[in-house]
């Protein structure tokens, strides 16, 4: 799996050539971090369904700041830049799912 995570973060680099895959920054004090989009316990990781983020855009995305909706047009808006289509349909529906239920709570530990 470790090997697998590495073929992946590589892969994932040289595609985002240094820069947050979120917000364009290519000026980052710390490097940039590998997010799994939907979690790595809920999809099969890939190079589809991971971006590199800067470390500010990783904490704000994975404590839903300022909120979960802007994180899923902002990964939808990657996948369909790069063609990842069943990722952009996966998501679709996870925004559908937010959208209908109201805004995720924030994970332990986020921002007030």
């Amino acid at each position: 799996k470790r090997e697998e995570t590495r073929r992946i973060r590589d892969a994932v680099c040289e595609r985002a050539e240094s820069r947050c895959e979120a917000c364009g920054s290519g000026n980052h004090y710390f490097p940039l971090e590998l997010d799994h989009f939907f979690g790595r316990a809920k999809a099969r990781q890939s190079a589809a369904n991971c971006w590199m983020l800067c470390r500010g855009c990783h904490f704000r995305k994975t404590h839903n700041r300022p909120a979960p909706e802007l994180w899923a047009h902002a990964f939808i808006g990657h996948c369909e830049h790069y063609g990842f289509v069943a990722e952009a349909a996966a998501a679709r529906s996870r925004l559908a799912f937010i959208e209908a239920r109201g805004s995720l709570p924030a994970a332990p530990g986020g921002e007030p």
